[in-house]
C-alpha cells in the first residue's frame, strides 16, 4: 500500500490596513514598516475618501493622521467608531502632534486605541500595533 504524504495547505490570512497619510514620505515610510508586518495597505490622503473606504471596506486596522485635508482626523476617528463594519476595529492615531502620555489619553478618549509619534521606528510601530490587539476591542458607551 503506497503511502500518501499529506499535504499542508498554507492558508494565507489578509490583514488589511487602511493608512490615512497625506505626507509623501511619511506615506512610503509607513507603507514599507506594514509591509513588512503583513499588511495589505489601502492608502488614502484626504478625509472624505477615507469615510467612504471605512463605510465600505472592513480593516483590521486604521491608522490616522489627524489632519487632512476634506475631513479632520477627529471626524474620520468618529466616523470609524459609528461605522457598521469598522466601530470595533483598532485605529492608532499616527501624529507629529503626539508628544506625551496625555496625547495619547486625549486620542483614546476620543476613540483610538492608541497613538504614536510621527517618524516612529518599525520596532515601536510594532509594538503598539501588538499592545492595540491585546486590549480588549473598542466597545461604543450605551446611550
Amino acid at each position: 500500500m503506497e503511502r500518501k504524504e499529506e499535504q499542508k495547505q498554507e492558508i494565507n490570512i489578509i490583514k488589511r490596513v487602511l493608512l490615512m497619510e497625506d505626507d509623501l514620505p511619511c506615506q512610503k515610510i509607513m507603507i514599507n514598516y506594514l509591509c513588512k508586518l503583513s499588511y495589505q495597505v489601502d492608502l488614502i490622503d484626504d478625509g472624505i475618501k477615507a469615510i467612504q473606504f471605512i463605510q465600505s471596506t472592513p480593516y483590521d486596522l486604521i491608522i490616522a493622521d489627524i489632519r487632512l485635508k476634506g475631513a479632520s482626523g477627529w471626524e474620520v476617528i468618529k466616523c470609524v467608531r459609528d461605522s457598521e463594519l469598522n466601530a470595533d476595529t483598532r485605529l492608532i492615531v499616527w501624529s507629529a502632534f503626539v508628544n506625551n502620555l496625555n496625547d495619547e489619553e486625549k486620542y483614546v478618549a476620543l476613540g483610538a486605541d492608541g497613538a504614536l509619534i510621527k517618524w516612529c521606528t518599525y520596532e515601536i510601530l510594532k509594538n503598539k500595533i501588538q499592545q492595540c490587539f491585546l486590549k480588549p476591542r473598542y466597545q461604543r458607551e450605551k446611550e
